[in-house]
């Protein structure tokens, strides 16, 4: 096959433009929280993002649950998937009411719970319940394009929620700068985007409704839990919960036990350190697919060492540009009220260098249906004693982040170097 053929075959090219758009989606995400840390307060920030980080580790399950969905698909015929994702679609809604009162039992605990032990806001709590649960469907209809193979449809979805969501967040906080509104603003664009998403996924399916029973399938615990047994689905949701615990108890954490003041300027910093993210994780996944093809295996070490100079190096001069600039860097990003964490963002730029070193060493051994992957998992639970010996102030909370991180990373080193001696079978074992 040529390349000019390949460029044009519908799969590849589909394929192609759901990537670019998730990263565009990601970049308006990461524009949009940078709009509301400059013009919120300091204090309102920080509650922001703590409710941010709570909702980051409640949806690491949905992951899984989208997978799921997509391998559901993928398994029937091509000419009975439409009918097929009309019949889930269906069973999904059926599943949402049947369960509505345990839901709601749940949604009461999870709502005094987090009241008691968060530090957060009611109104914060309330807009955590409900971004929940929208994304769920979100995601569920996401997966649903992504496993009838409709990936620029899926790509569209994503921009398209994003874009709502930073026109009409931003107004709101520039205009009013009030954060129960920037909440209602964020649930109304998650809903218009399940909105569009329905609509996308009827419309595929509407002359492909049926009454006889073609594909029969329910949303049976037992089928569920056995899917998650497998070793190529746990592991990654497993590592999942650990990289991304690792990036949000700290803010938890700090929402806490320090005032809201300082929870919004360590918020900052860790804003700051994740710029480094929105260029390395894509670059992550595309080294996923050579870690995990059969034609690239035999190469997969050298690519990882390669790789894993060229993140030191993007994270090196991410961190001499914040030594240097710093307060440069934090004017004009978030403004003059933010200046007194000018001193400590050159560590920030660590701290995200070693970030990405991490989620790139995660993804390898994923790729090798490793347990060394749990290594991020593990690594919590350093951090929360570390945490909670060492928290004078916000920066000694970053040098912990950034040493716990360290220790993953070198974890991670040293099996990646004892495999290498031919040693790694032996710790398999």
């Amino acid at each position: 096959m040529t390349f000019t053929k390949l460029i044009q075959h519908p799969y590849i090219r589909s394929s192609f433009i759901f990537t670019v758009s998730s990263f565009v989606a990601s970049v308006f995400g990461y524009f949009f929280n940078l709009l509301i840390a400059r013009y919120l307060n300091v204090s309102e920030y920080g509650e922001y993002m703590a409710a941010l980080s709570y909702f980051f580790i409640f949806i690491v399950p949905f992951g899984a649950f989208g997978v799921y969905i997509m391998k559901v698909l993928g398994n029937v015929p091509k000419d009975k998937r439409d009918a097929a994702a009309y019949i889930l679609e269906k069973k999904f809604q059926t599943m949402i009411l049947y369960s509505a009162k345990y839901i709601a039992v749940l949604a009461v605990v999870f709502v005094f719970v987090l009241y008691k032990v968060s530090n957060l806001r009611f109104s914060s709590i309330l807009f955590l319940l409900g971004f929940v649960m929208v994304t769920l469907f979100f995601n569920f209809f996401l997966s649903i394009l992504e496993g009838l193979k409709e990936f620029m449809s899926a790509g569209f979805l994503q921009i398209f929620a994003m874009i709502v969501k930073l026109i009409l967040g931003g107004v709101i906080v520039v205009l009013f700068t009030h954060l129960e509104l920037l909440y209602a603003s964020i649930v109304f664009s998650s809903v218009a985007g399940v909105i569009l998403a329905h609509y996308l996924v009827s419309k595929r399916s509407l002359h492909k409704r049926v009454h006889e029973p073609m594909f029969e399938y329910t949303f049976r615990m037992r089928k569920i839990f056995h899917y998650l047994s497998r070793k190529s689905v746990y592991i990654p949701l497993l590592t999942t919960l650990g990289i991304v615990g690792i990036s949000s108890i700290d803010i938890i954490f700090v929402k806490k036990f320090f005032s809201a003041q300082d929870a919004g300027y360590y918020s900052a910093l860790s804003l700051l350190a994740k710029i480094i993210l929105y260029f390395t994780a894509p670059l992550s996944t595309v080294m996923y697919s050579y870690f995990t093809a059969d034609e690239s295996k035999q190469n997969a070490h050298s690519l990882f060492f390669f790789s894993q100079l060229g993140f030191i190096a993007m994270g090196m001069i991410a961190a001499l540009f914040y030594y240097f600039f710093p307060s440069l860097i934090v004017n004009i990003i978030f403004g003059e009220k933010y200046s007194v964490i000018t001193s400590t963002v050159w560590i920030a730029g660590i701290y995200g260098m070693l970030y990405a070193l991490v989620n790139l060493s995660s993804f390898y051994w994923m790729a090798r249906e490793s347990h060394i992957a749990y290594v991020p998992l593990l690594g919590i639970i350093f951090q929360v004693i570390a945490l909670s010996l060492f928290h004078q102030n916000y920066l000694s909370i970053l040098v912990v982040n950034s040493v716990v991180l360290a220790m993953i990373w070198l974890t991670y080193s040293v099996f990646y170097l004892l495999m290498l001696s031919k040693q790694y079978a032996y710790f398999q074992k």
